[in-house]
């Protein structure tokens, strides 16, 4: 969650700073832009933390279902909204409301946000399990 909080931040500051410096440039408004990208990035965050919990748990058939689901759900909606002329706007609406199914789709079957840290310590019996993952592939997704 260290990924929305992140993003949070970066969206609030680019939208404060909007008038003076601007990180990309559209035919949209960049006020909106931003939080539609903000969303995006989120979901998509998301929706990697469900994939990789679904995948430790071996529900292999949900994880097959996921990427011909998304496909359809992005292809059906850029399709019909491209054909409405809704141009950027269709492409950015049908990606989102993939992200959308594809992670309904997966909390349906595993929820990875449903447990809670018994103890206060847990958190250091984690990072010395998973030390390797926190020091050398942590950083990398971060970037």
């Amino acid at each position: 969650m260290l990924i929305v909080g992140l993003s949070t931040i970066l969206v609030i500051a680019a939208i404060a700073l909007s008038n003076v410096w601007k990180v990309f440039s559209l035919n949209l408004d960049y006020r909106i832009s931003c939080p539609i990208l903000y969303l995006y990035v989120v979901l998509t965050n998301i929706s990697s933390v469900c994939y990789a919990y679904i995948n430790r748990q071996k529900m292999y058939k949900v994880l097959f279902g996921n990427p011909i689901l998304g496909t359809l759900t992005n292809a059906i909606l850029s399709i019909v909204l491209g054909l409405l002329h809704c141009g950027l706007w269709g492409y950015s609406l049908g990606n989102i409301l993939a992200a959308v199914v594809v992670t309904v789709h997966m909390l349906r079957h595993a929820n990875p946000f449903s447990g809670k840290i018994v103890s206060r310590f847990q958190f250091f019996n984690l990072f010395k399990v998973y030390r390797n993952f926190i020091l050398y592939i942590f950083p990398s997704e971060i970037l």
